[in-house]
């Protein structure tokens, strides 16, 4: 039982440093680009931060590939649910996971 203790502990990181990544993206917007809050789209900076978190954790994991894609697609799935609440626009989980997916194979 300890084993899947560990593993959540691991994935919560993953997703604390994806969403505070978000953020930091979404400050810079502001404050360096002094983009008005209402015009940067949330949903995009979600993508965005999924997306180089997991091309870097796809490549640098050592885990075996079926456990990576496992892994990624929680932490994307759990991200998603955190974020797209509060993305602005009416979009669903579902949708957004559809979007997540084309913007990553860009």
């Amino acid at each position: 039982m300890s084993n899947f203790f560990k593993k959540q502990d691991k994935n919560q990181k993953f997703i604390n440093q994806v969403v505070g990544g978000q953020s930091v993206i979404f400050r810079i917007f502001k404050e360096v680009f002094e983009e008005d809050e209402a015009e940067v789209n949330k949903a995009e900076l979600t993508y965005f931060a999924l997306s180089v978190f997991t091309y870097t954790f796809l490549r640098l994991s050592k885990m075996a590939d079926a456990q990576k894609e496992t892994v990624s697609d929680e932490i994307a799935l759990t991200v998603l649910q955190k974020s797209i609440p509060y993305a602005g626009k009416e979009l669903s989980v579902k949708e957004a996971a559809r979007e997540y997916q084309n913007r990553y194979q860009e």
